[in-house]
């Protein structure tokens, strides 16, 4: 599984989440990342940034999609489908059937390797 040092770095998690107190917009959200990066020294990384939004960012669940781009939607999506994440990923900014239709499609994907 993919690791997301946004998010199990307490240090790290502490930090992003002092400068994203309040952000509400995707181009905020980007020069986070990149503070963050540079003060801790760490490689640019699309995957765990989506992953870091897909399960912290936002003022509620709702405007959660609203957060992720197109690009990181379907990095996900992509992700997820490959195994490297489950499907807590996709659960706040996914509709239920949504995120079942993509269980479905892995199960059927994995069943045919």
């Amino acid at each position: 599984m993919k690791s997301c040092v946004y998010l199990e770095n307490p240090e790290v998690k502490a930090y992003i989440k002092s400068l994203n107190d309040g952000v509400g917009e995707e181009a905020s959200l980007d020069s986070v990342f990149v503070r963050a990066n540079s003060k801790f020294n760490l490689p640019h990384d699309d995957l765990a940034e989506a992953m870091y939004i897909a399960k912290e960012a936002g003022t509620d669940d709702a405007n959660v999609k609203t957060l992720l781009s197109t690009t990181q939607e379907n990095l996900l999506r992509q992700a997820y489908m490959d195994g490297q994440i489950d499907e807590s990923y996709l659960e706040r900014w996914m509709s239920d059937q949504e995120v079942a239709k993509m269980k479905a499609a892995k199960k059927k994907a994995d069943a045919e390797k």
